[in-house]
């Protein structure tokens, strides 16, 4: 019975949006009305841009007024230490996990194994962790702008981790046999080998772990 009312109520439906819309629509002439309104996009896009400005220039307005007019002076400084303390994170981070993220790279079991672990530590916010770093640092009579960098470590670390793993990994078999019998090591093979399967991703890696450690820096 349900079955039925629902077929013939779609019956009714699509006979009224085939044959009576259309008729209404062009009784009331109403394509006319929107190919004029068509003809006029440079007035709705001039609106739509007009309206953005104003809006910009009215909570810009309202921002200025809501901060407080003292703290304007401190601000480069404080802007400047966030953006210094960011940078060394990611710069600490690269440094620290590049060579680990080739070690694995270049071991199809490992990336096996660790890529899915890692994916999860980088969609886990560390926000997580805040609560045991301040026990720890309440507990050890710690200074928190010492852990300012290892929280936003935790942010970055683990982009940049499976961005060279994944990179390294897209390196041949061919090219890591080819450099194992020209005995390529050291200095040389870092920066002539490793970056061919490192740099594509490095763009990538470098945007979203800036990204997140912005994020976990303001969070704190």
């Amino acid at each position: 019975m349900t079955g039925q009312i629902l077929g013939h109520a779609c019956k009714r439906f699509s006979l009224f949006w085939l044959f009576v819309l259309p008729k209404a629509w062009y009784g009331l002439r109403l394509h006319r009305l929107f190919a004029f309104l068509g003809q006029m996009n440079w007035l709705w896009s001039s609106l739509w841009y007009l309206a953005i400005v104003v809006s910009c220039i009215y909570y810009g307005h309202q921002l200025w007024l809501f901060i407080p007019k003292e703290y304007l002076p401190s601000l480069p400084g404080w802007m400047g230490v966030t953006a210094a303390r960011v940078i060394a994170a990611m710069v600490l981070s690269v440094i620290i996990f590049t060579p680990l993220g080739v070690w694995i790279g270049l071991r199809p079991k490992l990336v096996s194994f660790f890529q899915p672990i890692i994916q999860i530590l980088a969609a886990v916010p560390a926000n997580v962790f805040y609560p045991l770093i301040a026990f720890m640092i309440v507990a050890w009579h710690q200074d928190l702008g010492s852990w300012t960098i290892p929280m936003i470590m935790l942010g970055t670390q683990w982009y940049v981790l499976f961005n060279v793993i994944a990179g390294t990994s897209m390196i041949p078999s061919q090219m890591v046999e080819a450099s194992k019998v020209f005995h390529l090591r050291g200095w040389l093979w870092w920066t002539k080998f490793t970056p061919s399967g490192r740099l594509p991703l490095y763009r990538h890696r470098r945007y979203f772990s800036s990204r997140r450690g912005m994020e976990y820096r303001n969070c704190r």
